[in-house]
């Protein structure tokens, strides 16, 4: 089952040189693609193995133009990838992870696991379907205001990094939970806080789960979240320090309940009433919509109480 450790950078081993780590990224494309070339620059930039892009059909040609001339880019049907694993929004998470097996859960027949309702089940489906059409060491899987970034010297100063990660004589963690750091401004983010790495109830630490490819979990429906992908037995999270590797995520651009705090909620029908079908689809409904709106007053609060910072120019997406 999965744990998880603080991960220092200052071990006595040295980085091994003869491997060059590799990362393959992905989104899902659900509405406004508008800023998809910058995502997609971006991580071709620092050097992404792969860069695989799940667009729905509102998006599929907006994606695919941008992706056009990119030879690292994979551009899939979201409908099509989801439709050929089942449709399902139940995925697989171990019970250890505190906050995986929390309100909308089932029984599972798999020891040691419950089923949980995913918030955006599209993400579940694309996850396990990157792990197919990639030979990366590592995957990761952000949102598509989401960027994966190092500590700002260069470009890909994450690989050094992982590099260190993987030296001889030391554990190896199967995932590292890298840290969102919340833009407020082009160089300017809310400071990083034990409230940002703690869960609060049942919100989850503000994190992404970057993996190696080999310890994610074999079971097809195994996933659990973006915040904590289900690994392998056996296989072990740690945290890596957040001015080495982030997520550099603008969640507060066009923070308004027209714009993204709403939509935050909208995209499950949160603002409105909607039938489900079947009671088990009822109450994960039910549990997740308060979930959600609960997780939303807290961002509004940080917004108002969390210090700021600025970040290295480097480590963040070019306009």
């Amino acid at each position: 089952m999965a744990r998880s450790h603080a991960w220092s950078s200052t071990a006595s081993a040295s980085p091994s040189r003869e491997k060059r780590p590799t990362l393959a990224v992905a989104t899902v494309v659900l509405d406004s693609p508008g800023s998809i070339g910058r995502w997609i620059r971006h991580h071709v930039r620092i050097g992404a193995l792969d860069v695989l892009l799940y667009a729905n059909r509102a998006t599929i040609d907006t994606v695919a133009a941008a992706a056009t001339g990119h030879s690292a880019v994979m551009v899939f049907p979201l409908e099509d990838v989801v439709a050929a694993r089942g449709d399902s929004a139940w995925f697989l998470s171990w019970r250890s992870c505190a906050r995986c097996c929390e309100g909308a859960i089932r029984p599972s027949s798999v020891p040691g696991m419950c089923e949980r309702r995913m918030f955006v089940a599209p993400q579940g489906h694309a996850a396990r379907h990157m792990l197919a059409m990639t030979t990366a060491d590592w995957v990761i899987l952000l949102d598509v205001d989401e960027y994966f970034a190092g500590d700002g010297r260069r470009p890909d100063a994450w690989r050094a990094f992982l590099r260190r990660v993987d030296a001889p004589g030391r554990a190896q963690p199967g995932g590292l939970k890298v840290t969102q750091l919340q833009m407020l401004a082009p160089n300017s983010s809310l400071g990083v806080s034990r409230d940002m790495l703690v869960p609060h109830g049942r919100a989850w630490p503000e994190q992404k789960s970057l993996v190696r490819r080999v310890a994610m979990h074999p079971h097809p429906w195994a996933y659990g979240s973006v915040h904590e992908a289900t690994l392998a037995e056996g296989w072990t999270y740690a945290w890596a320090p957040p001015h080495l590797l982030g997520a550099v995520h603008f969640r507060y651009n066009d923070w308004t309940w027209q714009g993204r705090k709403g939509e935050r909620l909208g995209v499950l029908g949160c603002l409105r009433n909607e039938t489900r079908e079947g009671a088990d689809e009822l109450r994960a409904y039910a549990r997740i919509c308060a979930s959600k709106r609960a997780e939303v007053v807290r961002w509004q609060e940080q917004l108002s109480a969390r210090p700021r910072t600025q970040l290295e120019p480097g480590r963040l997406p070019e306009l």
